[in-house]
């Protein structure tokens, strides 16, 4: 409403009220709160519902629909809202699950994205967070960018399989055998076979110390390529030496997998990490926050596993036993036949930028509560380092814009400046 004074604009509204009560709609003035936080995409107490000053045409308006403010007004900085410059957050503590997924093409700004959030979320909850490097550039950017990175490579640290104390002997042959068949691919029969050698020598060494060789050694292995080739590789990389888990350091840790150059190995050293991570973890229960580890790449590890698999239980139970996992793919079929249930369970999911009109109806559609007229006017036009932002329970997504490592580190306090908005 307009006025010459604050008196007029004041009886002005006190007619529109009296107007309204006439037609039995309540109505009572704004505060300048209320007007505040209502152009700040805040929260609000009022309506989403308003009528203008102009009565007699009662044409209603309706405030934008956005995800709920709890979701996204504090927390690790994702970005910034691209058509309001409102700051966007990942609020991960109240988050059903605290988990991000990253969907987008070559060349979208996925790894830039990971190394944001994971870098923020140590600072934001003082944890441990674990990138795993394939390619060399994670380590050598947060190096760049000024941060103290652990490093941990594979070829001087062991994984400690045989001699994890989290892995009680009784299920240490179904632990091994899912973790040696799912990483070297092993068939139904090679994976029976193992786990029938694993469970006798295991129970004959209960009183000695175990090691691969008697495991190799095993008459039902020596004519067994397949599986023997599996657990002399395996054992190359499970020494009595210093433990891989155990090495870790409270702030940025990377593991350097630049030296393998074999996608198997990798996934090896991926998928034994994460297995011994989550029967370390899952002995505790809601004890917070305690570690987030990072997967760029993530088909390398979810292309051999079965069922749900090790990454789907950390996915639905990760957050009793204080685990957050960020992955990010180049698409959903990655994730397998269970794609729906994964998708359910990710509190944050972002897609980048892509222009293919297909990809937004056919796919990103069916996740999130996006319009024709955006898909046309503004989803096919997002540039490198844009996405939409879909929270957990609320398929309404936000159009962001992400900063780039370097400029979100100043907005580390950026959800205070956001309070005085």
């Amino acid at each position: 409403m307009y006025g010459k004074s604050k008196q007029e604009v004041q009886s002005l509204g006190e007619v529109v009220i009296r107007g309204l009560e006439s037609l039995n709609m309540k109505a009572r003035l704004a505060t300048v709160r209320e007007i505040e936080d209502l152009i700040a995409l805040a929260r609000c107490k009022c309506k989403k519902d308003g009528l203008p000053s102009q009565i007699p045409f009662l044409t209603p308006f309706a405030i934008e629909k956005i995800p709920s403010i709890e979701k996204w007004a504090d927390g690790i900085f994702l970005g910034r809202e691209l058509t309001k410059g409102i700051p966007v957050f990942w609020n991960v503590e109240k988050m059903q699950n605290p988990h991000l997924l990253v969907i987008g093409p070559t060349g979208s700004g996925k790894t830039e994205l990971l190394l944001t959030t994971g870098t923020m979320m140590t600072f934001n909850y003082s944890i441990p967070i674990v990138f795993f490097d394939v390619k060399g550039d994670i380590g050598q950017r947060l190096r760049k960018s000024g941060f103290n990175v652990r490093v941990l490579n594979p070829f001087y640290y062991s994984l400690n399989l045989l001699t994890s104390p989290h892995i009680p002997p009784t299920i240490k042959p179904l632990f091994l055998e899912k973790i040696i068949g799912t990483s070297f691919q092993l068939n139904k029969e090679e994976r029976a076979i193992l786990f029938d050698v694993l469970n006798r020598v295991i129970k004959q060494k209960r009183e000695n110390k175990l090691a691969w060789g008697a495991i190799i050694d095993d008459s039902e292995i020596t004519d067994r390529y397949s599986i023997k080739r599996s657990l002399e590789i395996v054992s190359d990389f499970d020494w009595d030496g210093p433990g891989m888990l155990d090495s870790l350091g409270n702030g940025i840790n990377v593991i350097d997998l630049t030296q393998l150059k074999d996608e198997t190995l990798r996934r090896f050293i991926i998928y034994s990490f994460i297995s011994l991570l989550y029967a370390r973890y899952s002995l505790d229960v809601d004890k917070g926050l305690r570690i987030g580890v990072v997967i760029d790449e993530a088909w390398t590890i979810l292309r051999g596993e079965d069922d749900y698999g090790i990454v789907g239980d950390i996915i639905k139970r990760g957050r009793g036993h204080g685990i957050a996992l960020l992955m990010a793919t180049q698409n959903v079929q990655d994730l397998g036949e269970n794609a729906d249930i994964f998708m359910e369970n990710f509190g944050v999911i972002c897609f980048m930028n892509n222009g293919d009109k297909d990809y937004w109806r056919g796919i990103v559609k069916r996740y999130s509560n996006i319009l024709e007229s955006d898909i046309e006017n503004k989803l096919t036009f997002l540039g490198r380092g844009e996405m939409i932002v879909r929270f957990l329970g609320d398929p309404r997504p936000l159009i962001v814009s992400h900063e780039p490592l370097t400029r979100a580190l100043s907005r580390i306090d950026c959800n205070a400046a956001f309070t005085l908005l």
